[in-house]
């Protein structure tokens, strides 16, 4: 069914029922970033890809609210749809809330999922607009609707973990106690994960399982669907009841289970609307607090830090072997598209004995396509591959060591790249960039076409940018939000900048994108904003991207660790977990500072003295080559 005719079903559904607007999100009954397809029925009314954004329907009206990260594929894939592009965060455009009261004002109702929703979010939608709908039977208007599925879960060892599930749920019992709790509900999946030892399958690129947590002073309640006996007897051992995922709510709406005078501990930015309402309509008191497991699983222990740095040093190992196979590739002017490239490197990274999956779908945009900061390349958009030209590749895996996230970019051919060569069978959005390319070299009487020297000098005050946060020293205390601005200074000096945050917390064999650290300067709630503590693993990826023509965005993982103590107090920095070089050939020299070459030259030694023992001799002098100082 196209999407014309699912949202003409849905208006069909609320006008039956009295609806006048419906929010549809996109999330699960977890909050989670990336869902099932189970799950994702904005994307099926809307035909938007993209892991972020929330579709409004009206009678006669339809919107689609999204971050800068995906406007220029929003742009694209809305094309005919009726949906109208509202780019969150950009003059013009109000905040949702604001618009929601403006198309829905009192007296007229409004749908949105309780399942779906936070607690935060729901009691916020709720306030606004009383009266509001929280449940709609969509069988008719997705009938074809994908079926939830269970996959198996397995055990990650100690070895890995560096803790028992038996010691966090002690220190989960702790807080707990602290708060006056007694009653623990959570139902963020890479938590319930991280308390539990426990990894699946159940959403691609994630290796999480559907389920919900409920931890007593002296019990622990496992909902989920696992049926695996080795896995059940290691629930037993730990104290934890295994019950099936669709009792959960049947349970708790149960004052025998959950008594009525009970300290609940809930965190609204986490838990669902559904599960707020279930807990707080018959008398229990509510905690409102962060789950104890957040920070926990956020400062990674010694095991987990070592974990990450072999892991990372595989992940190096697979994309140098990837950087050599690609320069001889397209030497050779082998036949190469963005998803041959990125299954190529999936080979790759799969060759190591403890990989489990890419860590997220591989981003391989040629030329124009790497303007689109989440680019998804498919059957109808795959650009051929050739020099001269750009290509962005952000990609990660998941280990048994942990999870990696590397973007590098790639000056495709480099210096040598300056005759006619052209690709072959660009997509009409490929053919357009290298027209205004070809347009802006035409009358230019320099050595270096004009489009190259403007992308190498933007690379440079990206990788500028991105070895500035690497190194930075900073004080014990410090928030993403200052750190964003040490990234950021370089292109800012010369009107240059990125609407995508700087840096995410990644997680261990669970989300690559993980709270509470971030770097970036927009908090839409203060609370977010983290102090940054040694143990956390968080990315640096500054970027800077030319709609229509290129996109550059380099990134690395870096460990937060102490540095040195003064009179002044404890002082922090960063340790390097990606070991990858920068492309040298992409490099202007004369952009950077004495300070900043010894940066990337201190770098690049790095990378050779801790790889390079992991490689043959031709990837040897391969990546001798790639990290010579300049």
């Amino acid at each position: 069914m196209d999407r014309l005719s699912a949202i003409a079903k849905l208006r069909n559904k609320m006008k039956e029922v009295g609806i006048d607007v419906a929010l549809i999100p996109t999330s699960d009954r977890h909050n989670s970033e990336y869902v099932a397809p189970y799950f994702k029925l904005r994307e099926y009314l809307s035909g938007f890809t993209g892991s972020a954004g929330t579709l409004i329907v009206g009678d006669s009206f339809a919107s689609l609210y999204t971050d800068g990260r995906y406007f220029i594929q929003a742009d694209l894939e809305l094309k005919g749809s009726g949906i109208e592009l509202k780019k969150q965060g950009t003059d013009g455009v109000p905040k949702l809330r604001d618009y929601l009261k403006e198309v829905c004002p009192e007296g007229r109702i409004l749908f949105f999922d309780a399942e779906l929703f936070t607690a935060e979010k729901g009691l916020e939608l709720a306030e606004d607009h009383p009266g509001s709908v929280t449940a709609l039977d969509i069988r008719d208007i997705w009938p074809e609707r994908p079926k939830l599925k269970f996959r198996p879960v397995f055990i990650l060892d100690k070895n890995y973990s560096g803790r028992s599930t038996a010691d966090k749920l002690s220190d989960i019992r702790g807080k707990m106690s602290e708060k006056g709790a007694d009653v623990h509900i959570v139902s963020a999946l890479d938590d319930i994960a991280w308390i539990l030892n426990l990894r699946g399958n159940d959403i691609e690129y994630c290796p999480l399982f559907y389920s919900y947590l409920v931890i007593f002073k002296d019990e622990v309640y496992l909902y989920a669907n696992i049926d695996d006996p080795d896995i059940i007897r290691y629930l037993d051992s730990n104290g934890v009841c295994l019950r099936p995922y669709q009792d959960f709510y049947n349970d708790i709406g149960q004052s025998t289970y959950i008594g009525t005078e009970c300290n609940v501990l809930l965190d609204k930015k986490k838990i669902s609307y559904r599960i707020y309402t279930e807990i707080s309509g018959r008398g229990c008191k509510v905690i409102n607090a962060h789950n104890p497991s957040g920070l926990m699983k956020a400062v990674k222990n010694r095991t987990e830090a070592e974990n990450f740095r072999k892991a990372h040093i595989k992940d190096a190992v697979a994309m140098i072997r990837f950087e050599k196979w690609l320069s001889e590739s397209v030497a050779r002017k082998d036949e190469l598209t963005e998803l041959s490239i990125a299954e190529h490197l999936t080979e790759l990274r799969a060759k190591a004995p403890s990989y489990i999956s890419d860590s997220f779908e591989t981003i391989c945009a040629y030329n124009s396509n790497a303007a689109i900061v989440h680019y998804s390349a498919d059957t109808d958009s795959n650009a051929a591959v050739a020099a001269p030209g750009i290509l962005l590749v952000d990609s990660g895996g998941h280990y048994l060591e942990g999870t990696t996230d590397i973007t590098r970019t790639y000056l495709l051919g480099g210096n040598t790249a300056l005759q006619n060569d052209t690709a072959k069978n660009h997509t009409a959005k490929n053919d357009t960039a290298k027209n205004d390319i070809e347009q802006r070299d035409a009358g230019s009487n320099a050595n270096v076409p004009g489009w190259i020297k403007k992308f190498k000098h933007d690379y440079t005050l990206v990788a500028i940018s991105m070895l500035r946060l690497m190194n930075c020293r900073f004080k014990k205390g410090t928030r993403g939000s200052t750190l964003d601005a040490i990234a950021r200074q370089s292109l800012w000096n010369e009107g240059l900048d990125f609407d995508h945050g700087t840096g995410h917390g990644v997680g261990y064999l669970l989300n690559v994108h993980e709270g509470p650290n971030r770097i970036s300067f927009r908090f839409s709630d203060p609370e977010d904003d983290a102090v940054f503590v040694p143990g956390m693993v968080t990315s640096d990826e500054p970027g800077v991207y030319a709609a229509g023509q290129y996109g550059i965005r380099i990134e690395n993982l870096i460990l937060c660790t102490e540095d040195q103590t003064t009179e002044y107090g404890q002082f922090l920095t960063f340790d390097p977990l990606t070991l990858v070089p920068v492309d040298l050939k992409a490099i202007d020299r004369s952009v950077m500072s004495a300070d900043d070459i010894e940066l990337l030259n201190r770098y690049h030694e790095r990378v050779y003295k801790t790889i390079s023992p992991y490689l043959d001799d031709e990837e040897r002098e391969y990546l001798r080559n790639a990290t010579s100082r300049i």
